[in-house]
């Protein structure tokens, strides 16, 4: 009964310090804490108490570095390239029993001039990108500004210098002004690989019989772009149901036999030549001319072999021709790091009329109608 009864106790300390420790969490400086967020004050650095013939009083861990972040304008992503000016609250310090006013605008000015290269580092790379990286060039040049203050400044004790160095820093800064990302300019788009997937419908106005009207599946294509112009390649699989007539046609030669109430499957491969009419920022207009084949497929009566428990299938194949637009509505664009790529996600519409030269009965007209997910991957020039 003791165990347990030391056991709760435990359990309800822990119950009561939960809130308190979440309370005084709040009051924790965050990991970072950037320039932009204002003004140094006490309450950023730690506390720690030092010899008395230690230089420093204080010391600000800050930290120029680079880096990519992903911005979005519109339906276009792209990445930048931002330089960070952060100080590790956790890592910075100050001597509460030794520090004044004097001191903290010590370290305000160390984290201005920081701020001073940052900003010419970054106004660099936005006129220039392939200058990313530029602020470590200048690391040494931050490091000696840097020791060359805390050695005139004594170390943050000598005011005169610190108010000197803080009106110079501080002008500097009125005169340096961020420079915006420009927006990637997409240049022309050269060679390109395209994938689509999505469900196809076809119906025919000549009913192949006379009661085999629509059929629906799903579809692969592949397409190769070089500037405006589209070759591709689609492959489709559709069901047409069950038929309705029995022995709707049969060839001994060919075992050409259709049977009433089963399913039949279509195989449907076409290759296509496109040209975009229209290709902007959010729509493609692509008029297609193609050619290929289509093959219907029904299982008979007659097993492959004696010990196969599948059947052979009777098909009717024939020549497609095909001509329709296409309609792709871009839903994101994507831009590489280094600008040398672009990427397009999309939903792609497609309608094309089509006629069919089967093998064992006349022509046949249909239309087809595809609804696809579209993406593309082009090389820039």
């Amino acid at each position: 009964m003791t165990i347990l009864t030391s056991f709760y106790k435990a359990i309800l300390i822990l119950v009561f310090c939960i809130p308190v420790l979440s309370l005084s969490a709040q009051d924790v400086n965050p990991i970072m804490r950037s320039w932009e967020s204002g003004p140094l004050t006490w309450k950023d650095f730690q506390v720690r108490h030092i010899p008395d013939n230690n230089l420093y009083f204080s010391d600000l861990s800050a930290y120029l570095y680079g880096g990519y972040e992903r911005k979005r304008d519109g339906n276009l992503v792209y990445d930048i390239y931002i330089v960070k000016n952060e100080m590790h609250p956790f890592s910075s310090w100050y001597d509460p029993d030794k520090c004044t006013d004097w001191t903290l605008r010590y370290e305000q000015t160390r984290f201005d001039i920081m701020e001073v290269f940052r900003r010419i580092d970054q106004n660099q790379y936005c006129n220039d990108p392939q200058m990313k990286g530029l602020w470590q060039d200048y690391s040494y040049s931050v490091n000696e500004t840097i020791r060359k203050f805390d050695q005139e400044s004594r170390y943050g004790t000598d005011t005169l210098v610190i108010e000197e160095y803080e009106r110079t820093y501080r002008k500097k800064l009125d005169s340096i002004a961020i420079t915006p990302h420009p927006r990637p300019i997409i240049r022309t788009k050269k060679w390109g690989l395209e994938c689509t997937l999505g469900p196809d419908m076809e119906y025919f106005l000549t009913h192949i019989p006379n009661d085999l009207s629509f059929t629906c599946g799903f579809g692969l294509g592949m397409n190769i772009n070089y500037k405006r112009c589209i070759l591709g390649m689609d492959i489709f699989v559709d069901k047409a149901g069950e038929l309705e007539t029995d022995n709707y046609y049969y060839d001994p030669e060919y075992d050409y036999s259709w049977k009433k109430g089963r399913k039949i499957t279509t195989l449907k491969t076409c290759l296509n030549f496109g040209y975009k009419m229209l290709d902007n920022a959010r729509w493609t207009v692509t008029p297609i001319i193609g050619i290929g084949g289509c093959s219907f497929r029904q299982e008979t009566d007659t097993p492959i072999n004696e010990k196969s428990s599948s059947y052979k299938l009777s098909s009717i194949s024939g020549t497609r021709i095909q001509a329709g637009i296409m309609l792709d509505w871009k839903h994101r664009r994507y831009i590489s790091r280094s600008l040398n790529s672009y990427l397009e996600s999309k939903i792609r519409f497609r309608i094309t009329g089509t006629k069919t030269y089967f093998d064992v009965f006349g022509d046949s007209y249909s239309i087809n109608l595809n609804v696809m997910y579209a993406f593309s991957m082009c090389d820039l020039l």
